[in-house]
């Protein structure tokens, strides 16, 4: 579980790389984060970081809970990552325009 903890904050580092990149790619920065090797790779850690992660706490969950709230322990995750996956989707347009602004 702290491997999960440990791993889940690690991943906040992809937060500040996915908007960097095209911050200095709009300033003429540096050649290596704006080229396309650098963001496919970085695209390819954060989605199976993100696969890994969050199937681990998917399954996890339902152990940290009594017996008998297990089931709405994984309705609510199974809910909780649509939600979320939703959001992602919904405010990637409107961030990509702020972003390149």
């Amino acid at each position: 579980m702290r491997t999960s903890y440990i791993l889940s904050a690690l991943r906040t580092i992809f937060l500040f790389t996915f908007i960097a990149i095209p911050i200095i790619e709009r300033d003429g920065g540096s050649n290596f984060i704006t080229s396309d090797a650098f963001k496919v790779i970085n695209l390819l850690i954060f989605s199976f970081s993100n696969g890994y992660v969050s199937t681990v706490n998917a399954i996890q969950a339902p152990q940290c809970v009594a017996e008998n709230k297990r089931e709405k322990t994984g309705i609510a995750v199974g809910l909780l990552i649509i939600i979320g996956i939703s959001a992602g989707s919904l405010l990637a347009i409107p961030v990509g325009i702020l972003i390149k602004g």
